[in-house]
Order: structure tokens, then sequence, then C-alpha cells
């Protein structure tokens, strides 16, 4: 048996074989997506420099800890080479393992775009700064930096401490995004290793294959000789063959990578505010820093500068808004690979939020509702030449792709009934086309198309199909109606109950149909929607989705063809079902791989858990930094005599990028089978 399959990758990375006429050899690479799984060059390059920083910054601070808790480390070495063995222990760490997370400072100051880098460096480059001038020339200092027996304190230590914990945040950030990828991966390693071509061709039956990896679905689907099949199915039982149509670069697989890496990116509009309030908020703690180092010079105790510095640091390092900076971009990556394992695609990070927020969903019918596989039901011919109509009427199907025209292209080639070749076709979109066929012109659509009063001679028949939901297009040839053609789609099986579901996400469904009235009625009764707007062309669907923002919605759009195409880029957003048109899936912010409507309930779904995630992460941050920031100013001092070491405050700004990660993970194993509440 020979299928035809719109996405077979012969995979390696390169796959070569012959085409089904056993013609010649070709190669097929994979160009689009990441680079094979090497291990990731920064994540090595980051624990090569902390298994430097650590060692030291942990002898630092047990020397720094022990001389506080009484040792007699300083009374040993004495106070002058005390420092400059702790200035020896800390450069390393602060000028070789810390100099990625300098640079990254200098480049927020350059750019005048402040961020968690700028107060790190900051922070980092102040302690050690001021250490080492203490260190190598202290009788430069002024009596406030001075302690009982003289000498000026150093705080390598803290900046040592701070850089090592600074890199295990990025290893614990690096690791999670690591962990995000893994539907990204799952669908590169889709392709087989191995291609074996075939020039045979077996009889014509039945064929199941699993496409859940790609579409969601579980349940093995049916392919029949001339479907298509997509790259990375496994077929359940016996083998069959098949016909490549898309190769290397333009298979689903190979298009959908770019996509997912796109997204680690990408910000959502909410993302978009908290940046926004990043910057604003890093150049504002750089000021409360100043504002702390100088009321402690001029209220605090002795020695009153050491303790400035000391609170200033603590503020710079506390208010780092790494939480802020990574609540977004972290959930959206996880949200990317768990919509990939789910069928679901993701353009944007604002399709996440628009989808979220959505009240009204404007939802076609052919391949949406129904299963995309209509079939000719009723061929009625004026003369009562069924074969005839069909002859003159199909090689204009043969311009078109749509599951309409391979229903009428099908009955034809059932019928055995030899068709010649269409000339000058002028498609209109949403209404039908028209052209010459073997001398006559030939014109195949709606009512709209062909004319009312032509049409009106078969308009109780066709209203009678319709009635039965059947849709109906009359071909008129030479300027007269010739005939109808009923074309029947079921209802797919789970429409009504996923409708339904939508509706309980407090999501107000109608359905927007080129289908007239009766049809279209017919389905929306069916599927349990009452809104329905029938005999829409591709503007007047735009049309619509715009009066329905201008009415206060947040509009949603699901459609898998052309005539969606407008109205899938005007919607707030637009949802791409299935194998659609290529211009619908552009004119998408998602695309749902399936035809199942669960599987766009479970993006709803997945959309609310990443935007209650995301406002959950960017809540803690700013508590924790609204309550982080007066302690480490000192505000705790009057009553309780606590001062708040940097080195502490690294380990609670690390604390809180873990908190902010970890919850975002959580998305990897959220439950989108229940409604979101």
């Amino acid at each position: 048996m020979s299928l035809g399959a719109a996405d077979v990758m012969p995979a390696g990375p390169k796959g070569v074989g012959r085409d089904r006429d056993g013609g010649a050899a070709f190669e097929s690479e994979l160009e689009a997506g990441p680079p094979p799984t090497d291990p990731d060059t920064e994540f090595v390059d980051f624990s090569n420099r902390l298994w430097v920083a650590g060692p030291l910054a942990a002898i630092l601070f047990v020397l720094e800890m022990g001389s506080q808790l009484g040792l007699p480390f300083r009374e040993t070495f004495g106070a002058g080479a005390w420092s400059l063995l702790q200035l020896a222990l800390a450069a390393p760490v602060v000028l070789w393992a810390g100099a990625p997370l300098l640079k990254r400072a200098v480049s927020s100051i350059r750019n005048l775009s402040p961020n968690r880098w700028t107060l790190i460096g900051i922070g980092v480059g102040v302690a050690f700064v001021y250490s080492a001038a203490a260190a190598l020339s202290p009788s430069a200092f002024p009596d406030g930096f001075r302690i009982q027996d003289g000498s000026v304190p150093v705080h390598f230590a803290a900046a040592a401490v701070i850089v090592a914990l600074a890199l295990v945040g990025q290893l614990f950030e690096l690791t999670a995004r690591e962990r995000a990828g893994e539907a990204f991966r799952a669908l590169r390693d889709l392709s087989p290793h191995t291609a074996r071509w075939s020039a045979a061709d077996g009889a014509e039956a039945e064929a199941p294959v699993d496409e859940s990896m790609l579409t969601g679905e579980q349940p093995p689907v049916e392919k029949a000789r001339g479907d298509a099949v997509m790259e990375g199915s496994v077929a359940v039982g016996s083998g069959f063959t098949m016909q490549a149509e898309r190769v290397g670069a333009e298979t689903r697989i190979a298009q959908t990578l770019p996509t997912l890496a796109q997204m680690t990116g990408n910000r959502s509009p909410l993302q978009a505010r908290a940046d926004r309030v990043e910057r604003g908020f890093a150049l504002s703690v750089v000021g409360v820093a100043i504002g702390t180092f100088v009321l402690w010079a001029m209220r605090g105790p002795a020695p009153a500068l050491d303790f400035g510095l000391l609170a200033a640091v603590s503020v710079l390092i506390i208010a780092c808004p790494c939480a802020l900076s990574v609540a977004g971009p972290m959930s959206i990556m996880v949200a990317a690979g768990r919509g990939a394992r789910e069928g679901v695609l993701l353009r944007d990070a604002a399709a996440l939020e628009h989808l979220a927020r959505a009240n009204a969903l404007v939802i076609g019918k052919t391949g949406v509702l129904t299963q995309g596989r209509p079939e000719v039901s009723v061929v009625q011919a004026v003369d009562g030449d069924e074969d005839r109509l069909l002859q003159l009427a199909a090689p204009l199907e043969t311009a078109r792709s749509d599951p309409l025209a391979r229903a009428i292209l099908g009955e034809v080639e059932k019928r055995g009934i030899r068709v010649g070749t269409a000339e000058a076709v002028d498609v209109v979109v949403g209404q039908g086309m028209r052209g010459w066929v073997d001398s006559h012109r030939v014109e195949i659509g709606g009512a709209t198309l062909v004319g009312a009063e032509a049409a009106g001679a078969l308009e109780a028949k066709a209203e009678a199909l319709r009635e039965k939901g059947a849709t109906v297009v009359f071909v008129r040839i030479d300027d007269k109606v010739a005939g109808l053609i009923a074309l029947s789609d079921p209802l797919r099986a789970e429409a009504a109950a996923a409708i339904a579901r939508l509706q309980r996400q407090d999501m107000v469904v109608m359905i927007a149909t080129g289908d007239a009235a009766a049809t279209a009625e017919s389905v929306g009764c069916a599927v349990g929607v009452g809104e329905v707007f029938s005999d829409q062309s591709p503007e007047d669907k735009a049309s619509l989705v715009g009066r329905l923002q201008g009415q206060g919605y947040t509009v949603a759009v699901a459609g898998d063809g052309v005539t969606d195409a407008p109205a899938l880029a005007k919607a707030d957003v637009g949802v791409a079902m299935a194998a659609g048109a290529g211009m619908a899936i552009e004119s998408a912010g998602l695309t749902v791989l399936s035809r199942d409507l669960h599987a766009l309930a479970r993006a709803r779904a997945l959309a609310k858990a990443t935007q209650r995630t995301m406002r959950q992460n960017l809540t803690f941050a700013l508590v924790y930094n609204g309550l982080g920031v007066p302690i480490a100013a000192g505000a705790l001092y009057p009553f309780f005599g606590l001062v708040l070491s940097p080195m502490i405050a690294a380990m609670a700004l690390n604390a809180s990028s873990v908190f902010v990660i970890g919850n975002a993970l959580r998305l990897r194993n959220a439950n989108l089978s229940e409604d979101p509440s």
C-alpha cells in the first residue's frame, strides 16, 4: 500500500534515498533547530569557574567567620598580612571566576540599561576595590573606616561569596532551562535514523499510525491511501509505503524547532511590564544604596563608614531583581515545552497572555468542528448527467487543496471519470471559482457566486440538504445553473464536549462559516453553540472580530483555512488548527497540531496556569524586595542591633531565584485536563 505523506523526514541529521520511481538519489539536511546535544558551553564554563570560586570563597568565609567568632586568625598573621592573604584568595574569584558577571554589569551600564547584573557588579566591585585598597594602602583611609586597633577592615569574603553564589544561581537557572527544553529535544529526536525507499505499490487498506507526540491525540489515527502522514509517526501493526512530499527543513518538526527556540527569548506583555519595572527598580536601588551609606556615615556607630559600606553592598545584592527578571522568561520557556508535549506550538509569548484573557472564541466549521474529510453525498444534474457535471466541475478544483476540493476530486476518481484541464482559473476566496473547461465557461460555488436567481431552481433541494448539515455548491455552465454537489463532513466526536468545556472556561463561543444559514445552524445546534454567523466571507469574519473587540471582548479565533487568515490576524490571539493552510498558520499566534478541540481547551488551561505562575512569581519578587531592602539598609539595627551581612544577602538572593524557578518548573506537570479556576 502506498500512502501520500505531506511530512516525512528521512533523518539523521542527513537522510539519503531514492524516489518512488527509483530515480536519482537526493540528500536532505535538517537545517533548522539548535546544534546537536553537546554539553552546553556556558554551563561547562560556569561550572569550571565555580570549581575555582567555590573552594576559595569557602576558605575566605571560614576565615572571616572564625575571626568574628574570636579565633586568632588575624592576630596570628598580623593586620597587614591578614588583609593581603585574603586579597590573594579573593582576586582569582572576583577577577577570573566572576569576569562574565562583571562584563554583564559593565555592558548594562554602558548601554544605560540597568538590571540585576548592574547591582551585582556594583556590589562586588565596591566590596573588592575597597578591600584591595585597604589591604594595599590602609593609611589612605580616614578614621571613619577604622576599627579600635586602627586598622581598616576588609570584606573580600563578601565579594567572593557573592560571586560564588551568583555562579551557583546561574548554573541552577541553566539546569532549569535544560529541563524545560525536554519537549524541544524530544521533537528533534523524533526523526528516524534510517529511511527505506520502495517503488512497490500494494493494495489499498487502512493503516493506523500513532501521531500522539506531534498532535497530542492518543488513539491511533486511521490512514487511507492518499492521506498525509507526519514525520515521527509510528505505524501500529503492519508497515506501509509512503511518498515523501516534504523533507529536511521543510518538514513539520524542522519548522517547529525554530519556533520553540524563538520562544525562549520572547517576552509576554506582562513580562515586558516587569522588565520596565526592573530597569527603574535597579536604578532606584543604586540611589537607595548611596543614601544608606550616607545615613550610616552620619548616624551610625563607629566605624560608621565601614558599617555604611557593608549596608550599601547588602542593599545592592539583596535588592538585585533576579527573581523579577527570571520569573517571566522561565515560565514562558517551561510553557513552550509543555505546550509542545500537548501538541500546541506557541509562535510568541504574547499569545499565551492573550489566550488566558480571551473571553470570546470565534471558531470555523470545516476541519475544526468537523472531521475535515468531507465526502460527496449528493450530485444532482439538471439534465440528469451527473458524470458530465463532475467532469466539467472537477478540473477547477485542481487549483485548490482545501477539503471540499479534495472531496470532489475523490468522487471523480471513485467514479472513474476522466477530466480535462481548466484554463484561466479565477479563485474567489470564500465564494468559489470560475474558469474554462473544454471550451465551456464553468463556475462552482455558493449562490453568491453563481447568482441567487440562477440557483433558485435548485434552492429547495439545497436547503433540505443544508438542514441535514451538508455543504452545497452549485455548478453553472455557460451562464446556466447545471446542478449542485452536496458534501457531508461528519462532526468530530469530541466537538460538543470540547465546546462545553471551553464555555465552562468563561468563553463565549461563536461559529463563523462560509456555509449557508441552514448548514451552519444545524452544526451549531449539534455542538451546543447558539451564536452562529453564516455566509461569512474572509472579510466578514475579520469584521466580526473587530465588532466583538469594539464591544470589549478579548477575541480568540480558531480556524484552519485561507478564509480564516484575516480573522486570525485580526484577533487578539489566533489559533491555527491542525495541518491548516500556510497563510492561516502564519496569521496565528498558536498552532494546535490536532483537530481535537480538547487540545485547544488544554492550551487555554496552559495559558491560564502560565499567567497564574507568572503573577505568583512577580508578586513574590516584589514582596521579597520590598522586605529585603529595608532590612539590608539596617532597619533592624535600632531595635535588635542586627546588620545584614552581604553574604547573607547573597544567600537570600539565591533563595528567591530558586523559589521562582522551582515554581515555574511546576508547569511541566500541571494538570491541564481540568478547567482552570
